[in-house]
């Protein structure tokens, strides 16, 4: 455990150091987000023009802040592949060529993601093109030969490897309904760790605590290579947030979300962890993002015929997620960002004490109390909104 404690202080130190580099290239290079009353001022377009209906909404909903660079993402992943070089040449080569032989695709779509941001970062893009690269990613690592084997369901084993068809040296692997369910599930975790970055520092320390369990499981299972992947990202994520916790000088970005969202999905099911304890332990993110879906569309009767469909609801933007009903009732982004960390922390240790049988119990206690507790809290704002309008 040791060797992992100063792996995690070495790749905070690197990313550390990489950090302000990436905000000067960033700054460099204009990929900087601007005030939104600015960006505003530049839209020329009436505001009537469907095409520009919900950016201007997402701009109106964002938090006034100082010009911040966007591509944090390009930090501490850059940061992450300059750990596993400096392991290739100054530890254990062994180990290092093992994993990457064993992950190389998955290597190949954090670089695609990673990319893929950079550029809209950069020239910007509808909002669905982050669903196609992240399904994109889903499907190539759902192929790769790091499959979702089966689902233990307290005494009973579901088995997912139902249909299996190995190509190219088992550099391909197919598996359904295996498969089918790592492609939802990619996609699912994405958009949950997404939706939290509308405060600093909030959807990288959750990964962070999220990482950090799904670590210590898989040396539990003894999933060394994931775990070695897992303690590296948390360290470089510590470092980033030296920088992206309130206040921010660099935000994640569009490449940032979906190379975590990527990484917190796959290392999931490839650390032996389970879906259970994933789903546990994402129980704030991935509720947070079920009742702002459910929200949405309702608010925008999305459902009728006629509308642009359910899929809007994943792309409109607005001040119903619970780090915006915390801001309502004048909590500051530090304390707001300390108190979901507390409460994933505190979900994520219980799971290390729970059986198969417990941990179900478990999670369907925690998802109906958090969703309750969202219900409340959003109530509790609603209700201070309306008093503040009245007087």
């Amino acid at each position: 455990m040791v060797a992992y404690i100063v792996l995690i202080l070495v790749s905070t130190v690197v990313s550390v150091l990489i950090t302000p580099w990436v905000i000067l290239i960033a700054e460099r290079f204009g990929v900087m987000q601007q005030p939104p009353t600015e960006v505003l001022s530049s839209i020329k377009v009436e505001a009537t023009d469907p095409n520009l209906r919900y950016k201007i909404l997402s701009l109106r909903n964002n938090l006034i802040k100082p010009p911040t660079a966007k591509w944090g993402g390009l930090a501490y992943t850059l940061a992450f592949f300059l750990v596993i070089f400096g392991m290739f040449l100054f530890a254990d080569k062994e180990l290092v060529l093992r994993t990457a032989s064993n992950y190389i695709l998955w290597f190949a779509v954090i670089v695609f993601l990673l990319i893929a941001g950079l550029v809209q970062d950069k020239n910007g893009g509808a909002g669905y093109l982050q669903f196609v690269y992240i399904f994109i990613a889903a499907i190539v690592f759902a192929i790769s030969p790091l499959d979702l084997q089966g689902i233990n369901l307290s005494t009973t084993y579901l088995n997912l490897n139902v249909f299996h068809i190995a190509a190219l040296g088992n550099l391909i692997s197919i598996a359904i309904p295996g498969d089918l369910i790592v492609i939802f599930w990619t996609v699912l975790v994405f958009y949950a760790i997404k939706m939290q970055g509308g405060t600093d520092g909030l959807a990288e320390g959750n990964t962070v605590i999220a990482l950090f369990f799904i670590a210590l499981v898989s040396l539990k299972f003894g999933h060394n290579q994931a775990a070695l992947l897992a303690f590296i990202w948390i360290g470089v994520l510590l470092g980033f947030l030296v920088y992206n916790f309130y206040p921010a000088y660099i935000f994640s970005g569009s490449s940032g979300k979906l190379v975590l969202g990527f990484v917190v999905a796959s290392l999931a099911i490839i650390s032996g962890a389970k879906l259970g304890t994933a789903l546990i332990v994402l129980s704030v993110p991935l509720l947070d993002m079920i009742h702002v879906v459910i929200l949405r569309i309702r608010k925008h009767h999305l459902y009728r015929k006629g509308s642009k469909g359910i899929w809007e609801a994943f792309v409109i933007s607005d001040k119903l997620h619970l780090h915006h009903r915390f801001l309502k009732l004048g909590l500051s982004e530090r304390t707001i960002a300390l108190i979901e960390y507390s409460m994933t922390a505190a979900i994520g240790l219980a799971t290390l004490y729970l059986g198969k049988l417990a941990k179900l119990v478990f999670l369907v206690f925690v998802w109906i109390l958090i969703f309750l507790a969202i219900k409340y809290i959003s109530y509790l704002a609603e209700k201070k909104h309306v008093e503040e309008f009245k007087s």
